[in-house]
């Protein structure tokens, strides 16, 4: 994600489609990338189908913070993200 940024691309999404775990370490690099890129005045959203992994940004509180979108069509057309 850093080098995404550093190489001048300050609109990150992230695909959470191959993910079936994510834990501390995880959560926290989502975060420091959405702080990272909002710092650039770049934009930052996840795409994240998945109910066990959106329970766990619920839980958390990130589903206040972080932008997620249900598909990449989706959150590249602009609508409004679920949360």
């Amino acid at each position: 994600m850093t080098d995404t940024l550093v190489a001048g691309d300050l609109d990150v999404m992230v695909d959470l489609a191959e993910v079936e775990f994510i834990d501390s370490t995880g959560l926290g690099a989502l975060v420091g990338g959405r702080r990272r890129a909002l710092a650039l005045n770049g934009s930052f959203a996840l795409v994240c189908a998945d109910d066990h992994l959106l329970q766990v940004f619920r839980v958390t509180g990130l589903d206040k913070v972080l932008a997620i979108a249900g598909s990449v069509e989706e959150a590249t057309a602009g609508v409004r993200p679920r949360r």
